[in-house]
């Protein structure tokens, strides 16, 4: 069973269960309604011992049947948490808490068989002077550059479209409808988010280079090219 048919399995087994508990809070609510405006019922029922037993006996069974009912469906929330934790580790990174490379390859496949491939931009990101950092400040305050770095990739991207972690100091940035405005307006805004960055923190600065390519431009029929290419210029082999 993969994610998608658990979390649609998890829901259903909630609303069920949330029903089969107002079925029975409302059958309770119905008797005790009904032996109020009935007092002739109601003393039938004190009076007559077999007639209390009966009813005392369906009593304690809806009781039980609701706390068993909402035992089950505590534990199928807690199922679908637990489910969902997992599928969280799964899908990002562990260190920053953004996309990791799986994340990655999941986006890289859908990009493969999207019709909007013409229009999609693709960036590749990297901090120039993380290697700087691990050799005179330690590898501790690299990571903790990192971090930074991924929140703040992650606080401007979303809004523009994929950003996530390649692998240990390359990310991406993948965006649909993608024109060479709007990837400007991202860097743009992310070079001015990291100067504010470093105007405020006591690190030492954080650097980053970057390249992207546009397949409008390029009218590749592979996602793959786009990456090579972007890849390629940020590392001047191109």
């Amino acid at each position: 069973m993969n994610t998608t048919e658990q979390k649609q399995l998890f829901r259903q087994l909630k609303i069920v269960k949330m029903i089969q508990m107002i079925v029975l809070i409302i059958m309770e609510i119905l008797f005790f309604i009904i032996l109020v405006i009935h007092p002739s019922l109601k003393n039938s029922l004190y009076s007559n011992p077999a007639l209390f037993a009966l009813c005392a006996i369906m009593w304690f069974a809806m009781i039980f049947s609701f706390i068993g009912f909402y035992y089950d469906f505590s534990k199928i929330k807690s199922a679908d948490s637990y489910y969902y934790l997992l599928e969280k580790a799964a899908y990002l990174d562990t260190m920053t808490g953004i996309p990791n490379r799986y994340s990655c390859d999941l986006i890289f496949k859908t990009c493969c068989n999207s019709e909007n491939l013409d229009s999609l931009g693709c960036g590749i990101l990297e901090i120039s002077n993380l290697n700087l950092i691990n050799s005179q400040n330690g590898h501790d305050t690299g990571d903790e550059i990192i971090q930074d770095f991924c929140n703040i990739l992650d606080e401007v991207g979303h809004e523009y479209g994929f950003v996530g972690r390649n692998s240990g100091n390359e990310y991406l940035a993948i965006f649909e409808f993608c024109d060479k405005e709007k990837m400007e307006r991202f860097f743009t805004a992310l070079n001015a988010r990291i100067k504010l960055y470093n105007q405020e923190s006591s690190h030492i600065p954080l650097e980053i280079a970057y390249a992207y390519v546009l397949n409008s431009e390029l009218h590749s029929t592979r996602f793959a090219d786009l990456i090579t290419v972007a890849y390629n210029k940020l590392h001047h082999l191109t």
